[in-house]
């Protein structure tokens, strides 16, 4: 498993599904976040992970992903010791929370 995946193979469909729906994605001073046509801030599409990041702040476990779990709910946060963990961490709570969403 490559040690600093990116995600876009699992984000792609969500993040373009959210800008065929209407939102915009803007970077700006080293932060990214989608926004509605208003320019106002826009929750990121169910299932969309971030991460993983490494601190280098001492933490035992230096790996944080992000898995956002719906617009009521917000994020699920996770440090890891190993990346391999973290992204595998990532993967299988995005797909957890995508097939809930189809439930519902």
């Amino acid at each position: 498993m490559d040690a600093w995946p990116t995600f876009w193979s699992h984000n792609e469909p969500l993040f373009r599904q959210h800008i065929a729906d209407g939102y915009r994605f803007k970077q700006h001073k080293g932060l990214a976040h989608f926004v509605d046509a208003d320019g106002k801030y826009a929750t990121y599409p169910t299932g969309y992970i971030t991460g993983p990041q490494r601190h280098t702040n001492g933490n035992p476990a230096p790996f944080q992903v992000n898995v956002h779990l719906g617009a009521d709910v917000g994020w699920a946060q996770r440090n890891f010791k190993r990346v391999d963990h973290a992204v595998a961490w990532a993967f299988e709570r995005a797909k957890e929370v995508l097939a809930e969403s189809e439930v519902a």
